[in-house]
Formats: C-alpha cells, structure tokens, sequence
C-alpha cells in the first residue's frame, strides 16, 4: 500500500507559493468554499500518486513530496519550466511549442535491508548515483514515469536487497489513481459514453490479454479493476475464448456491492470480444471492450446501466472505482446524490486506503472520528480564495494547532455534529 504523507508545493498555477501539506494514512479531507482549489489540489494529488504529470506539461511546476509503501520510502523533486509559446508571424492562432525543460531529483530508501537509491534527470538524460554516463530520458510525462526512471534499471541483471527495493517499487505504483469527479464524468468513461474522460479516468477502459497454447501469458488493461481481469483470465486458462465475457455479482466483489446497496436481485457485468488477431510467434491477442452492466428486477426483467437514477450511476461508478484503485481514493464532491446509509457504506467501502475526499454535505463528515487534535490538524485541509495585488492566491493548508485544539475539545463533548462544529467556529 503506498500513502502520499507530505507535498510541498513551490509554484503551481495560482497557489501561494511554498505552501506545505502533509497528510494522514486514513481519511484526509479538503474543506473550503467554492473556488477555493479543492479540484485543483485532487488533481495534483493524482498526478503525484500516478507519478503522470502530463496534464502539465506546459504549466510551470515546482512540487517536492514522500510516498511511503512496504518498508520504504520515495523522495521526488521536480520543477517543470514549458518553452515560450511562439507565434508563427502572419498566421493567426497557429503556434509551435518547444519540448518542456523539466529536471527532478529521486531518492529511495528502505528500511529493511538499508539500500538506498538515487537518481537524477533532465532532457538531456538521467543517471543512477555516482554513474557518469547519462541514460536516455525518461520525462516525467509519462504514467508511471519513476517506475522506468528508478525500478526498470535495476532489475537488469541485478540481484540482492537493490532488486528487492525496485520490485516493491513497482508494485506500489503499478497502477494509476485518477480523480472521481463530483458528476457523472467516472460513470461516462466507465460505460464508454464519452470518447475521452474529463476526470482523469482513462479515455477507453479496454483489455487485451495475449494467450499461448490456452494460456494467458500476458494483459494489458486500463481503468479496469483487478478482478475482472481475474476472472476472464481464469475463462481463456481453461481454454474458452468467450466472445462475451459476462460476470455474475457473485464473482465480482465491487458489483455485489452495487447490487446489495441498490437493492436488486442480481447484476452482470457484460464485455465483448471486440478483436481476435493471431500473431508471428504463434500466440492469440484478444481486445475486450464495449463494457456494460444489466441488473435483474424482481419481475424478472432486466435495467441496463443507461436507465439507472443519478444517485444509482455515481454508485456503480465509484464502486468501479475502488475495484481499480487498491490503495487510493481521490474523490470530488464524493456523497453527491447518495442516500445517508449509502454515505455511510462507501465510508466503510474505502476501508484502509488512504483517502482525499472533498465534500460541501455535512453527512460526510459525520461519518468521520478524530482520535486526537494533532489527528485533526493532519486529516483537515483548509482551501480557500485570498485577494492580493497580484491577483486572487489559492491558500491551502493543515488547520492550525490552536483551532484544532478548539475542534476536538468540542468533538468530544459529543453535542455538536462534525459539520456544526466547523460551522460555528468559521473553520468551513
């Protein structure tokens, strides 16, 4: 499991400069009015857990954190500087941008066999500690960029405590942690209503998986939770290749929840074999994709994901969600149209992960227990507009000692809900 547990921002976009952040392993929530940057920070605390900073290629940035997973620990520096933006004389609106410059700083240590590890990059190269011979480049615009700048590297042909620190780094950052939005953006994406996903979530949620003499020998997937792709690797090991793979509640964890939670019967997941092509090396690649979910009604017929109400859409969604995201939760406005108890289960749901959640309901955050002010200070974070001469500054910060101190005194006394308390003492 890998916990984002401190981010100190230098520049970015219109945030006050060095701001510092640091987080808890459990719940951390952004409270703030709108247009304080709550969105803005839960898409930066998604670039920074999927290590893709792509959507910032040609914005200044200047961001250092630590990502903490199994027994090590992952310090990142980066500064990211776009080229000018040159117009093209005589040809209006038509522009050429230069590659980004961009240089960053990783350092990795484990605590368990003491290896630390180091690199360094720029556009012209990387290299590995003392190393004087520069590696290709790998920016960090690409998912998952630290995996190829620290990990790949050493397990070539490496073995001992250094190639055990680079495969617990691997599988601490194997997969992306994209934004649930605060709409229905995560349910469009999901169900492949919409070309491209606005929230962070992958354009087309398709699998491939390559099989050889019946069996898989290898898949690649995006957006799509690990148990599916379990599940249907289990069909092709036994040597069926199902034009349409259809998966009951029963097999899938996140769609017994949304069966149980909505209230029907039952509920399948539904996938067609979209491409079967044979290859030079005697293996069979299999493209999935055109996803669905039906859900029995106690007259025996059937609700397609398409006719489901709002509140029941976002549900399904951010179930998927979880099934996806194993260790992380970044979620926008995340109780919007849900019911109480729902709110309450999906608080349950997240379980052990860590979470960034924003949200303007009150019930969220009656779902939530403090063990101690320090506790407070760390899960609550204030975003919020501030007026200067240089234009509006986004100022984000963990609450002050003192008025988490006021907080707990009050959680504690067990009058007042979460809500009322931040309400009535102007901490929301």
């Amino acid at each position: 499991m890998v916990t984002l547990s401190k981010l100190q921002i230098g520049r970015y976009r219109n945030v006050v400069p060095d701001t510092s952040l640091r987080f808890t392993r459990g719940t951390n929530i952004l409270l703030g009015p709108n247009g304080g940057g709550k969105t803005t920070l839960l898409n930066l605390i998604s670039m920074v857990l999927s290590s893709d900073f792509s959507r910032v290629e040609n914005e200044p940035l200047s961001v250092s954190y630590s990502l903490e997973f199994a027994t090590c620990t992952l310090d990142v520096k980066l500064d990211i500087q776009p080229a000018p933006l040159p117009v093209r004389p005589g040809i209006a609106e038509e522009t050429i941008r230069e590659p980004a410059e961009y240089e960053y700083s990783i350092r990795l240590r484990d605590a368990e066999t003491g290896v630390e590890l180091t690199a360094i990059g720029n556009r012209a190269g990387m290299r590995h500690g003392n190393e004087s011979k520069l590696r290709p480049a790998i920016p960090p615009f690409i998912p998952n960029f630290i995996v190829g700048v620290v990990a790949l590297p050493l397990l070539q042909g490496r073995q001992g405590p250094a190639r055990d620190a680079a495969l617990k780094l691997m599988a601490a950052l194997s997969w992306g942690v994209p934004r649930f939005d605060e709409s229905l953006d995560g349910f469009e994406a999901m169900s492949g209503i919409v070309a491209q996903g606005r929230s962070g979530l992958p354009a087309s949620m398709g699998f491939l998986i390559v099989q050889q003499k019946r069996l898989v020998i290898a898949h690649r997937s995006q957006g799509i939770p690990r148990e599916i792709i379990s599940c249907v690797r289990k069909q092709l090991d036994s040597g069926t290749v199902p034009s349409s793979v259809v998966l009951s509640h029963e097999q899938l964890h996140f769609l017994r929840s949304a069966v149980q939670m909505m209230g029907f019967p039952a509920g399948e997941y539904v996938a067609e074999l979209q491409r079967k092509q044979s290859l030079a090396d005697g293996s069979e690649e299999l493209q999935y994709g055109q996803f669905g979910f039906r859900f029995s009604r106690a007259d025996g017929s059937f609700l397609r994901e398409g006719l489901l109400s709002y509140g029941q859409k976002r549900l399904l969604a951010f179930l998927y969600y979880l099934g996806m995201c194993p260790d992380s939760v970044i979620a926008d406005e995340l109780v919007n149209g849900f019911h109480h108890a729902w709110i309450a289960r999906c608080v349950e749901l997240i379980g052990k992960r860590q979470a960034f959640l924003s949200s303007q309901n009150p019930l969220l955050l009656d779902h939530l227990e403090f063990t101690s002010a320090r506790d407070v200070r760390t899960r609550l974070i204030q975003c919020r507009l501030k007026d200067t001469s240089s234009g509006p500054q986004m100022v984000w910060g963990n609450m002050a000692l003192r008025e988490a101190q006021s907080f707990y005194s009050a959680y504690t006394a067990g009058i007042e809900h979460v809500g009322e308390i931040l309400r009535s003492r102007g901490l929301w």
